[in-house]
């Protein structure tokens, strides 16, 4: 099984072991995530339903469901990786002596 690679935005090719796959850009804003609605596992799958939570004066609050993921749990081991990397990266104490 050959490697799974992380995309970078700037690139326009995904590469996959040996295999070069173009990315079509879709026309989907990025939406801010508030909530994990759904989390579970079923037959080695992942689903996750993420929401945004609007708060509109005194509008009743509504929770609008932004993304429904489906993946395999190799996947998703591969994305907890990457959060954990990320979220490590950000908690990161900032090195003063190389500051600015």
């Amino acid at each position: 099984m050959s490697k799974i690679q992380t995309f970078r935005p700037a690139e326009k090719i995904y590469k996959i072991g040996d295999v070069e796959c173009p990315v079509r850009a879709s026309d989907a804003p990025p939406n801010f995530v508030d909530l994990v609605i759904e989390n579970r596992h079923c037959n080695g799958n992942v689903y996750l339903s993420l929401a945004s939570l609007a708060i509109d004066g005194t509008n009743v609050p509504e929770v609008q469901i932004v993304s429904r993921l489906r993946m395999s749990l190799v996947i998703a081991q591969h994305m907890r990786d990457l959060l954990t990397e990320v979220i490590d990266l950000a908690l990161k104490p900032v090195d003063k002596k190389h500051a600015n």
